[in-house]
């Protein structure tokens, strides 16, 4: 198959009619040039068996609100004669006469003749989130995966009691837009090629037994805020300095040579620093602050003494729920700082006033909410990456323009990726022997939010390509030991901040080749 010539596309769906997000998929490769669907394979529904060590689980499900992206949904007529019926797909796929077969439908196909592709949905479909909801393993993934076992396009996003839903809805659209957007790179590259190096494929799990339901059903059934739930258990975030350039993290090692700020009173919470030079060439922090006297939340600035410690707090403005990451970047007039803010439904730039002692509105830059907005120059753009408030660190966003104050085009890939463990940026992209990294938020852990540096192979309007290079090691052996979620890049030091969890808990450990961290919602 050379680029430019037509892919025939067979695709084994779930039934006639089938759920709503299989005939969106369908109608996107409809769409695509160059491709054309020459069959669809209906095989019947999978049957959904109880039995009594998932009595409770099978109980829990169907007490869950139906989801619209599996309603049966009738196939528009221009399908409707490519429509061939069957019991047996292996038989039937083993008769096909397609470039490419994907398998939409929850079975496991084999690789057919020589030089076919074999694509397949890899994950529950029928159920999605519901087992990591009940198991408490708060991490669900879809992939599309090829039949050499090479992974395509792959989702994962947080599962939880009162995320289950949502979640699910928006898994089940992602991976309608999968197979259409691997065979539109595949039209211009001339085979199938991943978007990001994504890793394997998530693995089969057993449904969730009675006793994980039981669990499930006496642990605390109030979802909290992760603000609301780091007062209300005793966690502290702080700020400090890394006494390191921020390259040297791409290295293998631990550093824990970070100088924290003095703990923060009671109940207060200090985050997210992002760091510039003032006029006399000093460094100066911003920072997300929380009171714990009257809980109110604010961005406040810190500047150094003669010790180069971090002090002298002082308010620059208050911040409504919802609000925060300070991201600064350098003005022609001095220091700008993005904020994504959920209240104007606007992503702004905002400047120092006259007395430099507070920050006021300059430029709305996008119109409409984005979580961690971040900022950078690469390739001679202006780019704007940022989650959305929807899906806050899962649905990576992205932006170009030829100046720093706009217009910001969409990127023409968006979302760039659904992913809970490398979306959601976490501090200054950075440039080190010609290639550029961004920090990123791995947020699978509850609680413990950690860092990922994520490569970045290619980035253009049409194009975005990265892969994950290294996970950032938590500050063992300091105060803040459990969790961070912030590096800004200031030279020959870092910024960073630390999360130290009440009662000296332990960090979890990483399970399998992911640690795994939680995150609230918010910019």
């Amino acid at each position: 198959m050379t680029k430019g010539t037509t892919t025939k596309v067979a695709v084994i769906i779930s039934g006639d009619p089938a759920p709503r997000w299989q005939v969106e998929a369908l109608e996107q490769l409809g769409e695509l040039r160059n491709v054309e669907v020459s069959t669809i394979v209906a095989v019947p529904p999978p049957e959904r068996r109880s039995t009594l060590a998932t009595a409770l689980r099978d109980r829990w499900v169907k007490r869950q609100p139906d989801l619209e992206t599996t309603r049966p949904t009738a196939l528009p007529a221009t399908l409707q004669r490519l429509v061939m019926r069957t019991n047996d797909p292996h038989a039937q796929v083993a008769s096909l006469s397609a470039d490419v077969i994907i398998c939409l439908a929850p079975q496991i196909v084999r690789s057919a003749r020589n030089g076919q592709e074999v694509w397949r949905i890899v994950g529950n479909t029928v159920e999605p989130c519901a087992d990591e909801v009940l198991d408490r393993s708060h991490v669900a993934c879809l992939a599309l995966v090829r039949h050499d076992d090479k992974v395509l396009m792959q989702g994962c996003l947080q599962a939880m009691a009162s995320t289950h839903t949502a979640s699910s809805e928006r898994l089940l659209k992602a991976a309608a837009t999968w197979p259409a957007r691997v065979l539109f790179e595949w039209g211009r590259s001339g085979g199938p090629e991943p978007a990001t190096d994504i890793g394997t494929a998530p693995k089969a799990k057993p449904s969730a037994g009675n006793l994980a339901v039981l669990r499930f059903l006496f642990s605390n059934p109030f979802q909290r805020t992760e603000r609301q739930h780091a007062v209300a258990n005793g966690e502290e975030w702080n700020i400090g300095v890394l006494y390191q350039p921020i390259s040297t993290l791409l290295s293998d090692g631990n550093s824990v040579n970070v100088r924290w700020l003095p703990a923060p009173a009671e109940g207060s919470q200090r985050m997210e620093p992002f760091g510039y030079m003032d006029q006399e060439d000093r460094l100066t922090a911003l920072y997300v602050k929380l009171d714990g006297r009257d809980g109110k939340w604010s961005i406040a600035r810190v500047r150094p003494k003669g010790d180069n410690v971090l002090k002298r707090s002082r308010l620059l403005m208050a911040l409504g729920q919802g609000s925060g990451y300070p991201f600064v970047v350098r003005g022609q007039e001095g220091p700008l700082v993005v904020f994504g803010s959920h209240e104007d439904r606007a992503t702004a730039l905002y400047r120092f006033d006259g007395t430099g002692e507070a920050l006021e509105p300059f430029r709305v830059i996008l119109e409409r909410t984005l979580c961690s907005p971040t900022m950078f120059q690469h390739n001679g753009k202006w780019w704007l990456m940022g989650t959305s408030p929807e899906q806050p660190d899962a649905e990576l966003l992205a932006f170009h323009a030829e100046h720093l104050e706009g217009p910001f085009i969409p990127h023409q890939c968006m979302p760039l990726k659904l992913d809970l463990r490398s979306a959601r940026p976490a501090g200054t992209p950075f440039v080190v022997d010609g290639q550029l990294y961004r920090p990123a938020i791995d947020a699978t852990v509850p609680g413990q939010p950690r860092i990922v540096i994520q490569a970045i192979d290619e980035l253009s309007p049409e194009r975005f390509v990265e892969h994950t290079f290294r996970q950032v090691p938590l500050y063992h052996g300091t105060a803040y030991p459990h969790g961070t979620r912030t590096l800004c890049a200031m030279g020959d030091v870092t910024l960073v901040d630390g999360l130290r969890l009440s009662g000296n808990k332990a960090p979890q450990k990483p399970s399998l080749k992911r640690q795994r961290s939680s995150r609230k919602k918010r910019s």
